[in-house]
């Protein structure tokens, strides 16, 4: 896809490329109609070719825009100009959990609970909605200056409108290798569990550092598929013991052995950050985040 700064889709007006993924590139916008920022996410060129795609973007728009919670991303329209399919939403200022992981690395527990909380209470509303979200991962956590911290990218979500498609006719995976659900590596039909599952591999790595598996796709398949997780002592020594507990309950392979709700992980996540004193990160804590490297460091937490 060419540069599209400076360009009007409908009414909006790029100015700057915020991400791009193998689907689509994200950018800033002006909406010249109400004079306000926007987010204008665009479908690939190549894929506004194939009315599978263009579907399933269709889609992501509708379920999104159905979705009214204040940690789930707003939005607000979706359209099509000169064979280019796009969809306005809610402009984040800020920026997203994986970019302050890749910066950060480590963030501890205390971070974990404050991060986590708001996705887990989105989440079990988007799944009394019926609709789960299959991706989830850092990439799709948004963290603002103003200390929000916000779900986007319903872009394979399931729907009771949908076909439950597993992989779409050109091959592609559907989800993140490293944050699949073992339902979504043995390509079985999954249900909010799966993204609970998701959500307890985000949790491990906001506190070892690491994601629980690593390595080429295939491997991955089969590690969430069969292999338990090492426990997080193994990766850091100084953590409490009961965090094993508590992801190795969250990265259950059978989905009925999962917390039944992402509040009951974060619950369990914060039970033991009590029970060893550690605060928990505030607002203004988790607002630093927002701020990418140069800007002032990320305040500690007291331990």
């Amino acid at each position: 896809m060419t540069s599209l700064i400076g360009r009007r889709l409908g009414r909006y007006e790029l100015r700057a490329e915020l991400g791009r993924g193998g689907m689509a590139r994200v950018y800033r916008a002006l909406d010249t109609l109400l004079q306000r920022q926007v987010a204008i996410k665009v479908l690939a060129a190549q894929l506004s070719l194939d009315p599978e795609f263009v579907r399933r973007f269709e889609r992501e728009a509708s379920t999104a825009a159905n979705l009214r919670h204040p940690a789930i991303v707003t939005v607000y329209d979706v359209g099509e100009q000169d064979g280019l399919y796009y969809i306005a939403m809610e402009y984040v200022s800020g920026r997203s959990l994986h970019a302050v992981l890749e910066e950060r690395s480590t963030l501890g527990l205390g971070y974990a609970v404050s991060l986590l909380e708001p996705v887990a209470r989105a989440l079990d509303y988007a799944h009394g909605q019926s609709a789960v979200h299959r991706d989830i991962k850092p990439h799709n956590i948004l963290v603002d200056r103003d200390g929000r911290v916000l779900l986007t990218d319903f872009g394979i979500a399931q729907t009771p409108d949908s076909d439950g498609e597993r992989l779409t006719r050109t091959g592609i995976f559907m989800g993140t290798p490293e944050y699949i659900s073992p339902e979504q590596a043995e390509a079985r039909r999954v249900d909010g569990r799966s993204d609970l599952y998701a959500l307890g591999v985000v949790a491990y790595e906001i506190i070892t550092g690491r994601v629980p598996f690593s390595g080429a796709t295939p491997q991955l398949i089969v590690a969430h598929a069969q292999l338990p997780p090492p426990p997080p002592t193994s990766v850091l020594a100084h953590l409490p013991g009961e965090l094993d507990e508590v992801l190795a309950k969250a990265l259950a392979k059978r989905p009925e052995r999962r917390y039944a709700t992402g509040q009951e992980l974060v619950d369990a996540l914060r039970a033991v950050a009590m029970r060893y004193g550690t605060p928990l990160a505030t607002r203004e804590q988790v607002a630093a985040l927002s701020e990418a490297a140069g800007a002032p460091p990320v305040p500690p937490i007291p331990q």
